[in-house]
Formats: C-alpha cells, structure tokens, sequence
C-alpha cells in the first residue's frame, strides 16, 4: 500500500487543483444559472448592484463565447475553404445566424416582453 501513497497523493492534488481552477467562481456560476432560467431571471430578490454585475457578468461570457464560435467558424473556413461545411450555428440552429443581431440577444433575453418570465411551477422537464 504504501507504494500507492505518492500516486494517490498526485491524482488528490490533480482533482483538487482542476476542480478549484473551474469551480473556484461558484457564487458567479450559480448567480448567472439563475438569471438565464427563466422562472427566475426577474432578480426581484436581488440587490440592484448584485443584479448589474451579474448581468455585466453574463454579457462577458457571451461575448468570450462568440469569440470562441467566431474563432471556430474562420478555422473551418480556412480548413473547408472549398467545400459547403455547415457553420456551428447551422449546425445547432438549423439555420445561419447571420441576420441575428447578437449584440442587443441579451437585452432581448432580460426584456420582459420579448422573453416573458416563467412562473416558478413551471416543470421545465416539460418545455
């Protein structure tokens, strides 16, 4: 058994650091998972200066995401040049997002007419 110490030892400190790299921002995750359900995105509860930094938060990601989808989508255009590749959003959408205007997709999200909110007995295992 004691062979086995330094290797277990090695593992503990691997999942320790890779479960504090990706979840060290846990009040953040779980603020913005809140936000974007939509029984609960009206953020009544929380304090205004809580809301616009979560907020300010969420429009952070989305703007590292299309940065990462933009990235992806020129890689396939240079790898697939020549050929007719579906982008990434073709892929999950069906349809080219071109002519979504993703820079107002959160305000549209947050705006209560356009993206209503749920009520909170919604089953959303239903939708």
């Amino acid at each position: 058994m004691p062979l086995f110490k330094p290797i277990i030892s090695k593992i503990w400190r691997i999942i320790y650091n890779s479960l504090w790299h990706y979840w060290h921002d846990l009040k953040n995750i779980r603020l913005i998972a809140t936000l974007l359900d939509l029984r609960l995105k009206s953020m009544k509860v929380w304090s205004d200066e809580i809301q616009n930094e979560i907020i300010n938060k969420l429009r952070t990601e989305f703007k590292t995401w299309q940065n990462v989808v933009a990235a992806d989508e020129s890689l396939n255009c240079v790898e697939t040049s020549s050929s007719l590749a579906p982008s990434f959003m073709r892929k999950i959408f069906s349809h080219d997002q071109s002519q979504v205007n993703h820079k107002i997709e959160i305000d549209n999200y947050l705006n209560k007419i356009i993206t209503p909110t749920l009520p909170e007995t919604t089953n959303v295992y239903q939708w």
